[in-house]
């Protein structure tokens, strides 16, 4: 839950068992990582083993003087992987080991390819 007035997240419950589990967070943004890292700690509080993150758009933006990247570093998150949709230098993830890179350069390179030859784009779903 997000409180409207201050925009800070609470999480309250978990559905299912968790313990002893690894769980996995999928998100499309990683913006102040408010969310991602309470949620973590909840199921870490009900038992999970360990907690990954996947997200597409690691926009990794500060909150109340606080870095996303301190947040993660901080977190009971192993580890959040995030693509290269927003270009980060090798030194980044080399000075945040907690951060991970899946490239989608390829993906999107035969996509535009495909248009530009009228190929069909479905080949790259399977």
């Amino acid at each position: 839950m997000r409180d409207a007035r201050t925009n800070d997240v609470t999480i309250e419950n978990v559905i299912g068992n968790v313990e002893d589990k690894i769980v996995i967070f999928v998100d499309d943004q990683a913006i102040t990582l408010d969310s991602l890292t309470e949620a973590a700690k909840l199921v870490k509080s009900r038992g999970a083993r360990e907690v990954y993150a996947y997200s597409t758009h690691g926009l990794m933006a500060p909150r109340k003087g606080v870095t996303a990247e301190d947040k993660l570093a901080n977190s009971v998150i192993k580890k959040l992987y995030i693509t290269d949709t927003i270009p980060r230098s090798e030194q980044y993830f080399q000075e945040n080991p907690k951060l991970g890179l899946i490239s989608c350069v390829d993906l999107f390179a035969e996509a535009l390819r495909r248009i530009h030859e009228n190929e069909p784009l479905s080949e790259l779903f399977k």
